[in-house]
C-alpha cells in the first residue's frame, strides 16, 4: 500500500466516537434553524470529508421525474467547496442502497486501490428520497463509522421534515399577508394613497429593492409612487428612466423583463441599458396594471439592484403582486377621472368596442362575399368494392345439405366445371325406395311369366291360370314402366345437384369451406360468385343519399361521362381514373345502418395497379364547380332547407 493510503488510515485509526458526536451535535443544530438545504448538506458532507476522514463523500437525492442531483465533496477540493451535477441514471450500487434499512459497507477497488463504500438511505417521513455516501481509502473502522454515517442519515431526514414544514408554514405566512395586503387596497383612499401602499407593502411582498408605481395619461407616463421615497422630484434621471420603460410597455401593452442572462429586446434594450446605467441594477421587470377591458391606465416597475439567488420566484412574486393591485388600481384611476373624464372614458370604451365590432362584421362579410363568389371543385365521396364486369351467381338447384366444395377462393375455374356438390335426403331416399322396387317387380314379373308358361302346357283348368297370370303380368309391366320413368326422373334431379360455373372465371366469393360445407341450403339460394377477372372491371360505389344530389345533377347536366378518380384501401399511391356507368334509383341499407345508392363506375383496366376483386376502393366524383361556401357546407345547407320544407 502507498504511503498516502498508509496516512489515511492512520487518520482514520485516530477517530474518536466524541469527535464525531461534537460534529454531529453542531449539525443537529441546523435541523431546526432557517437554513437551507443546500447550506445544510454541505456542511454535511464537510463533516464526512473533513472530520469523519472520507476521501470523497456525496448526497443522492431522487428527483420527481426519477433522475438524480449530486452534491459531492472530495478531500482534494479546494477551499472545501461542494460541486452538484445531475444524471438520469445513478450509479448500479445505488439502486441497492436505495432500499435499505441502514447503512451498508461495500468494498471495491478503485485505480488499482482497495476502497471502502458506506451507503445509507435518507428517509423523510419514512420514504426514502436519497442516499448518503462516504468513501475511505483502504479499510475503514465499521464500529466507529457506520453509527456515524446512521445518525448522519436519521439527521438528513429530520432536516427535510423540518425543512418541508418550515416553507408550509412561510407560505401560509405569505398567504396571509397577500390577504390583508388585498384587504388594505380595498380600504386605500386616493390614488396616491394607494400607489404608495402598492409600491411600499409591494416591496416587501416581492423582494424588490425597489418598487414604482407609474400612471399612464395615453402615451405619457407619469410617477406616482416609489418604495422608499416620500416626496418625487420630477427631475430625477432615475425617475425618468422608469417613466420611459412604463411608456415602452404602454405602448405594448406586454410585460416586459430585462435581465443579464434573458435582456430585452430593440428599443426596450436601449431604455433598460440606460437604466442600468444610472442605477447599476441586475434585473427590472415593467407589468401593466389593466383593468378588465384591458385597459393599461398604469405601470408597475420592479427593480433588483443586488443579485438574487432565484429570479424567476422573484418574477412569480411580482406577477402575483400585479394581479392583486390591478383591479384597484384601475378602479381607483377611473374614479379620478371625475364625471367628465368617466364620460370620455365610456365614450372611449364604446368607440373602441365599435370599431372591434365593426371590423369582425366586415370580416364577416367578407368571409361571407368570399364563400359566395369564389369557385371551388365539388367532390362527392363515398366507399366501393372493385369487382369484375362480368359476374355470374352460382344458386342452390334443390333444398338440402352441401355434400362438397370442389374449388376454393380465387380458384381459376372454366366453364361448366363442378364447383359444388349438393345432396336432398328426402331424394336419395326415394331413389333408393324406388330402386328397391323396381328390383322386387322384376324378380315377381319373372317367377309370374315362367308360371303362366307352365300353366299352358298342363291339362285341366290351366287355362283359366293361365290368363290370370297373363293379367297380373300385364299390371306389373306397367308398374316397372311407371317406376322406370321416376327413377330417371330421380336420376336427372340427383345430376342437377353438382353445380357447374355458368362462366369461365375466378371463385370470387370467400371461405367457402368453412360456409357451406355441410350446412342446409334453399333452392335458388346463391352459394357462390364467379367472376371473369380477364375481362372488364368495374366499382361499385355506395354513396350516401344525403350527397346523391350533386352526382345526379352532374349526370343529368354533362354531356360527356362524369369522371371519377378512385385508390384502393392497399394501394393509395395509385390514383386510377373512370367515369360514371349507372346510378341506381332506389336506396339500399348497407351495414352500417345507411341509406346510400349504389353507382357504378367503369376504367380502363390497363392503368398501372394490381386488381383484386372485392378491394376497398375510395372514390372522388367531380360534380363539377360550385360556390366555396356550398362545397364546404352544402349539408348545413340541405338540412336548413328539409326543416324550412318541414315547417313551412
Amino acid at each position: 500500500m502507498s504511503a498516502p493510503s498508509s496516512a489515511s488510515e492512520g487518520a482514520i485509526a485516530g477517530l474518536t466516537s466524541r469527535t464525531l458526536e461534537r460534529g454531529l451535535d453542531e449539525l443537529a443544530q441546523q435541523v431546526r434553524g432557517d437554513v437551507e438545504p443546500c447550506q445544510f448538506f454541505s456542511d454535511l458532507l464537510r463533516l464526512i470529508v473533513q472530520t469523519a476522514r472520507a476521501d470523497h463523500a456525496a448526497v443522492w437525492m431522487r428527483n420527481s421525474d426519477q433522475t438524480w442531483t449530486r452534491l459531492w465533496l472530495t478531500v482534494q477540493s479546494s477551499n472545501g467547496a461542494v460541486q452538484s451535477d445531475s444524471t438520469a441514471a445513478g450509479p448500479d450500487w445505488l439502486a441497492a442502497a436505495w432500499p435499505q434499512a441502514g447503512p451498508e459497507v461495500t468494498r471495491f477497488a478503485q485505480d488499482g486501490r482497495p476502497c471502502t463504500r458506506l451507503a445509507g438511505p435518507v428517509r423523510q417521513g419514512g420514504q426514502p428520497t436519497g442516499v448518503l455516501e462516504g468513501v475511505w481509502d483502504g479499510a475503514a473502522p465499521q464500529t466507529t463509522l457506520l453509527p456515524f454515517l446512521g445518525a448522519a442519515c436519521e439527521l438528513a431526514g429530520d432536516f427535510l421534515v423540518q425543512h418541508e414544514l418550515r416553507m408550509l408554514r412561510r407560505e401560509r405566512l405569505e398567504w396571509r399577508q397577500w390577504e390583508q395586503f388585498q384587504a388594505a387596497l380595498q380600504q386605500a383612499n386616493g390614488l396616491v394613497r394607494l400607489a404608495t401602499l402598492i409600491s411600499h407593502d409591494g416591496r416587501a411582498l416581492t423582494g424588490s429593492d425597489r418598487l414604482t408605481v407609474v400612471r399612464m395619461h395615453g402615451r405619457r407616463a407619469h410617477g406616482v409612487s416609489v418604495s422608499g421615497v416620500d416626496v418625487l422630484d420630477p427631475r430625477s434621471t432615475t425617475l425618468q428612466a422608469l417613466e420611459r420603460i412604463a411608456e415602452i410597455l404602454g405602448n405594448s401593452q406586454q410585460p416586459m423583463w430585462d435581465r443579464a442572462d434573458a435582456p430585452a429586446v430593440g428599443l426596450a434594450r436601449e431604455v433598460c441599458d440606460s437604466w442600468r446605467q444610472i442605477t447599476s441594477g441586475v434585473a427590472v421587470g415593467a407589468l401593466p396594471l389593466a383593468g378588465a377591458d384591458g385597459w393599461v391606465s398604469g405601470v408597475l416597475v420592479c427593480e433588483r439592484l443586488s443579485p438574487t439567488p432565484d429570479v424567476s420566484a422573484w418574477q412569480k412574486r411580482c406577477e402575483s403582486l400585479v394581479r392583486f393591485a390591478a383591479p384597484a388600481w384601475s378602479a381607483a384611476v377611473e374614479r379620478s377621472l371625475g364625471i367628465l373624464g368617466r364620460l370620455a372614458r365610456r365614450r372611449q370604451r364604446l368607440a373602441t368596442r365599435s370599431v372591434k365590432w365593426g371590423i369582425a362584421a366586415a370580416l364577416v362579410a367578407g368571409i361571407a362575399v368570399a364563400l359566395a363568389v369564389i369557385p371551388a371543385e365539388q367532390v362527392v365521396t363515398g366507399e366501393g368494392e372493385l369487382l369484375p364486369d362480368r359476374r355470374r351467381d352460382v344458386f342452390a338447384s334443390t333444398s338440402g345439405l352441401v355434400r362438397e366444395v370442389c374449388v376454393q377462393h380465387g380458384e381459376e375455374v372454366a366453364q361448366g366445371q363442378t364447383l359444388v356438390l349438393l345432396r336432398d335426403p328426402q331424394a336419395e331416399l326415394e331413389l333408393t325406395r324406388v330402386v328397391g322396387e323396381l328390383a322386387t317387380i322384376r324378380t315377381r314379373l319373372g317367377v309370374i311369366q315362367a308360371a303362366r308358361i307352365a300353366a299352358l302346357t298342363s291339362g285341366g283348368d290351366a287355362g283359366l291360370r293361365a290368363q290370370q297370370l297373363t293379367a297380373e303380368e300385364e299390371e306389373l309391366k306397367q308398374r316397372l314402366q311407371s317406376l322406370t320413368r321416376q327413377q330417371s326422373l330421380l336420376e336427372e334431379q340427383r345430376a342437377s345437384w353438382n353445380l357447374q360455373s355458368p362462366i369461365a372465371g375466378q371463385v370470387l366469393t370467400w371461405d367457402l369451406e368453412s360456409r357451406l360445407v355441410g350446412r342446409p341450403v334453399e333452392r335458388g339460394q346463391v352459394l357462390l360468385t364467379v367472376g371473369d377477372v380477364a375481362g372488364d372491371w368495374i366499382v361499385e360505389a355506395r354513396i350516401r343519399e344525403g350527397d346523391i344530389g350533386p352526382v345526379w345533377q352532374a349526370v343529368q347536366a354533362a354531356d360527356a361521362p362524369v369522371p371519377v378518380d378512385f385508390v384502393t384501401t392497399m394501394d393509395a399511391r395509385t390514383v386510377r381514373r373512370g367515369v360514371i356507368r349507372e346510378v341506381a334509383r332506389t336506396a339500399e341499407i348497407d351495414d352500417r345502418g345507411d341509406s346510400t345508392l349504389r353507382v357504378t363506375i367503369a376504367f380502363d383496366r390497363s392503368q398501372p395497379g394490381p386488381l383484386r376483386p372485392g378491394a376497398t376502393v375510395l372514390p372522388r366524383i367531380h360534380c363539377g364547380r360550385a360556390s366555396l361556401g356550398y362545397v364546404w357546407f352544402h349539408r348545413l345547407f340541405d338540412a336548413v332547407s328539409r326543416q324550412w320544407w318541414l315547417r313551412t
